[in-house]
């Protein structure tokens, strides 16, 4: 025969702690609807309790034995603490609930973990919270910042993981390469137990799926196309949810002959002439036609021979001012005054004093490319805006040797 005893009320709980130092701290980020987030540096509670209730039976034996069963189930409230600043919208949170707008101060929020380095550990959402109290203090006598405390009721929180994303490491973001053959994109799993697949993108166009390494997944494009890519990565986990990568990376992929490659395989120099920069080098006139190497590669004309056709020039066309010049095909233009050919940027600039030159973007109305026939150059005509002011403006061609990243 069994007997109950009185109800013994017990409380099993679970909940959040963190504490934080000033600088190089764990953090905790809260987000409501319709309002810009904030950084906690001191959170606490936030989990739930329960009441057990202890009933004492005979056993077959016919000694007692304690069963304890699981009753109600309570939250805990959470507490958040951060530097006081002039953000009032905690203020006006709280307000709500003091006045007649007490029901539409429930909100559902989300309460994102972070770790030293600012990395996401886990997050938790607290359904209809809403603030029970909210103060400033000054929790120290040693001149420390003051701080607002928000303490938060709430009606339960599901607390879930991560998403296993990937964040690309490699190429950098703007990087500008030339002559790929062989690019290694790089990706970091944040939950790599959790990546079932990665694949990688340039654009809309997948370009493969990189292959497990540690933490990270490879991949090797082989042979991209010269252009401006955005690479992306999309990850399967082992439920099968896709998830996007957490970033994109921009880079140019220029393909053609660099001024390097030139030097030593044009023809133009003997191999004593290469270990002079006096001679081969992209500042160096060998021909004395005032116009260096590196100019003679970017116009594909002979170092060796003076040529000042090549040269660019302004010429009037009816009512309208062209700028011409010759550059090698084959390469990017960003935009209408520059164009980058492997590790050369070509960049049309103006000045009214010849003393100080800007980027012309803003003269050139259109352009015109015309091949030369020659298999490697194109000349193109650029029709200038604004013929009355040209009149009184100079505009030059500056060729840049550029370094790869």
């Amino acid at each position: 025969m069994a007997r109950v005893l009185p109800l013994i009320w017990v409380v099993i709980s679970a909940g959040y702690a963190m504490a934080a130092a000033p600088t190089g701290a764990a953090s905790a980020l809260l987000e409501r609807p319709h309002h810009p987030p904030l950084l906690f540096l001191r959170a606490s509670g936030g989990g739930s309790q329960t009441q057990v209730t202890e009933h004492e039976v005979v056993d077959e034996q016919g000694q007692p034995v304690v069963k304890k069963i699981p009753g109600t189930v309570s939250w805990n409230d959470l507490t958040l603490e951060r530097p006081l600043d002039d953000r009032t919208d905690l203020w006006q949170w709280r307000q709500q609930v003091e006045s007649a707008e007490s029901q539409t101060a429930r909100e559902d929020v989300l309460l994102t973990f972070l770790d030293l380095q600012g990395l996401e550990i886990a997050r938790r959402r607290f359904t209809n919270a809403w603030p029970r109290s909210l103060q400033a203090a000054i929790t120290s006598a040693t001149g420390a910042a003051p701080t607002e405390i928000l303490v938060l009721a709430h009606e339960g929180g599901s607390h879930f993981g991560l998403d296993p994303q990937v964040s690309l490491l490699a190429p950098a973001d703007g990087a500008v390469i030339w002559n790929a053959t062989a690019l290694v994109v790089r990706a970091m799993a944040r939950l790599p137990d959790r990546v079932a697949r990665v694949e990688i993108f340039a654009g809309a166009s997948p370009i493969g799926v990189a292959s497990p390494s540690g933490t990270e997944f490879l991949l090797t494009w082989t042979n991209p196309p010269p252009g401006i890519h955005t690479l992306s990565a999309m990850t399967t986990d082992l439920d099968g949810e896709t998830f996007a990568s957490e970033n994109r990376v921009t880079l140019t992929l220029l393909a053609g002959l660099t001024f390097e490659q030139w030097r030593r395989t044009s023809r133009h120099f003997t191999r004593l002439d290469l270990e002079r920069p006096d001679i081969s080098g992209p500042l160096a006139d060998p021909d004395r036609d005032r116009v260096p190497n590196l100019f003679e590669y970017a116009w594909n004309t002979n170092p060796r021979r003076s040529d000042a056709t090549m040269l660019p020039r302004l010429e009037r066309r009816g009512d309208e001012f062209v700028f011409v010049c010759r550059r090698r095909a084959g390469g990017l233009g960003p935009a209408l005054d520059l164009y980058r050919y492997a590790d050369v940027l070509y960049t049309i600039e103006f000045s009214h004093d010849l003393v100080t030159w800007r980027p012309a973007r803003d003269w050139l109305r259109s352009a015109e490319v015309r091949q030369n026939g020659d298999g490697v150059t194109e000349t193109v005509s650029f029709t200038l805006r604004g013929s009355v002011e040209v009149s009184g403006a100079f505009f030059r061609l500056r060729i840049e040797l550029l370094t790869a990243l």
